[in-house]
């Protein structure tokens, strides 16, 4: 079960610098700082990105911007760039970090060979767990995920269940949350409930565990409910594939908060104890990554307070190479 993919969208108004962009922070809508942070966390995460010297699939680096007051407005930009970058591979950084068919807000970000984020958005998605809003942390702990066995799953619920849950996402998840045990039992769980183009409400989520694909459907049955509809529960009530892409789902499972108050997101995004637990684990692993492939220590506040480090020999690339958008 993969989300359809989504159309690529339109690229924005650029200068006519170079062809190059430099992703800038703050992001332009939450959206695009969706979209950076799972960036961020492909290439801290995926063993084929790593530092030049390794012959990684992909590169990464830390390279300086010179400033050039005429070029870049230094109060938009930091002094560094995170970048991405597929050496003499002709494909694209989306047809190798991310796999076919799959979710992802923004596409035009990897829709090339070498990409260039503002720094602040490493710091930002490495910044302590407590404050952190709850579609962060479910993007971290998809992150967390990602290397262990999990399946992602929809649920659409019988005609009695949607009847008694009514139609308003954050009640309904209120009342499915006391019947969660048989399911987190399993392993850690990552929930949201949204309402479809009809009206209807669904669940999308993930578990992490070793169970049958038939124990799993068992189980998401019952959370969804009887119904009358015998072609309805055999197709279409329950769906579930392993979780090849945690990160890319978390978003597809997001893609109707993200837009939304944290008031609101919060209800709407379920977290077991046990879910929570791995993401705030995965933060120092992603710090310890961050070290291992950049040779930089991430502020805890987020955006970096100091852009320059003593310790880190950096290529430096001239602001006329680059532009903005």
């Amino acid at each position: 079960m993969q989300p359809p993919a989504l159309a690529p969208s339109a690229s924005p108004t650029v200068s006519s610098l170079s062809k190059t962009k430099i992703v800038s922070y703050p992001a332009l809508s939450p959206g695009h700082q969706q979209s950076a942070q799972a960036i961020v966390l492909a290439g801290l995460t995926d063993a084929r990105v790593t530092a030049p010297a390794q012959s990684p699939l992909v590169a990464i680096t830390l390279e300086a911007i010179q400033e050039n007051p005429s070029k870049v407005n230094t109060n938009k930009y930091g002094k560094r760039v995170l970048c991405l970058d597929m050496g003499n591979d002709l494909r694209s950084l989306r047809d190798t970090l991310l796999p076919p068919r799959i979710y992802f807000p923004k596409p035009y970000l990897l829709n090339r060979r070498q990409l260039f984020l503002d720094e602040a958005y490493l710091h930002s998605t490495l910044s302590n767990w407590d404050g952190r809003n709850s579609i962060d942390k479910l993007m971290l702990t998809a992150s967390a995920i990602g290397n262990q066995r999990s399946v992602a799953f929809t649920v659409r619920f019988g005609e009695k269940r949607l009847k008694s849950l009514g139609s308003e996402p954050a009640s309904a998840l209120r009342k499915i949350r006391n019947e969660l045990s048989s399911l987190t039992s399993l392993g850690a769980t990552l929930m949201t409930v949204e309402l479809d183009q009809g009206g209807r409400l669904h669940l999308h989520g993930m578990v992490v565990t070793d169970a049958s694909g038939s124990d799993i459907k068992r189980l998401l049955w019952a959370l969804g409910g009887s119904t009358t509809n015998t072609a309805f529960r055999n197709r279409n009530q329950v769906k579930i594939v392993p979780a090849t892409s945690p990160v890319c789902w978390a978003m597809y499972m997001s893609k109707e908060l993200i837009d939304q108050p944290e008031a609101v997101t919060k209800r709407l995004i379920y977290m077991s104890q046990s879910a929570t637990k791995l993401g705030r684990e995965h933060l120092p692993e992603l710090r310890d990554l961050a070290e291992q492939k950049l040779g930089i220590k991430p502020d805890w506040r987020g955006r970096s307070a100091v852009y320059s480090n003593p310790g880190i020999r950096l290529m430096t690339r001239s602001t006329t190479g680059m532009t903005r958008h």
